[in-house]
């Protein structure tokens, strides 16, 4: 009886660590199967994570390769417009000196030529009352009668057209003193055939001309006095030194 119990117990015993190992063992199994799910799972979104990591790094150098080609672009164009307007700035600088330099020079050129101008017109207003001083008399008279002969030579070339303009009031004539009765009538005649139509002379009589004579046709004046000859005289003699 005592041996059929322990065989019982030894039986009870080995049935229960065969039911124990099977199941711990299926467990177990099913245990290290979820482990190395999960170690699959865990490799697969490291090889994801990785993947992404790895496309944000190339995005992230290909983004900050292009930011610094951005600056570099920025940079040489502000460069560029900065040189650009530097030489604009010095080439409007230049420009002005060059246009302020050529105002200088007209002006000093206007200067110089009023300054002569009006030398030249003391120059011939002196030389007017020189004449007129050195002049007196029959001297005068007959440096009159010269100088109205040589307008009347002159005015005989003058062509027929230039002397045919309308005077509602005859031709005007200005003289230092009265002109003679043969230079009279040569000038009557001298207009007449120039102008195709006789024309009434009205004479008035100028000392301040010294000598000479002035015919207003209208809008044609035609100065044959002392002070323009003098003009004309000095004109020449300035073209000669010029040439010289």
């Amino acid at each position: 009886m005592g041996i059929q119990l322990i065989l019982i117990q030894v039986l009870t015993f080995g049935i229960i660590i065969v039911l124990l190992r099977f199941v711990f063992g299926s467990q177990l199994r099913e245990s290290l199967k979820r482990l190395q799910d999960l170690h699959q799972e865990s490799l697969e979104k490291e090889e994801i994570l990785n993947k992404e990591i790895e496309r944000a790094r190339t995005l992230s150098q290909t983004e900050i390769a292009r930011s610094k080609d951005e600056a570099k672009r920025i940079i040489d164009n502000a460069r560029r417009n900065a040189e650009r307007l530097a030489e604009d700035a010095r080439s409007q600088a230049q420009v002005q000196v060059r246009k302020m330099m050529a105002e200088a020079v007209e002006h000093v050129k206007s200067l110089e030529a009023e300054a002569a101008a009006t030398a030249e017109e003391k120059a011939v207003d002196v030389a007017q009352q020189l004449v007129a001083e050195t002049f007196t008399g029959r001297g005068s008279a007959a440096l009159h009668r010269e100088l109205v002969d040589e307008f009347l030579d002159e005015l005989e070339r003058v062509e027929s057209e230039r002397l045919r303009v309308e005077t509602q009031d005859g031709i005007q004539v200005t003289a230092a003193r009265p002109l003679a009765e043969d230079q009279r009538k040569r000038l009557e005649a001298i207009l007449s055939q120039k102008r195709g139509e006789a024309t009434p002379l009205r004479e008035t009589e100028d000392p301040g001309l010294i000598t000479g004579i002035v015919l207003n046709l209208g809008g044609l004046v035609i100065d044959g006095s002392l002070k323009n000859r003098m003009k004309r005289a000095l004109n020449a003699v300035r073209q000669r030194q010029a040439r010289a």
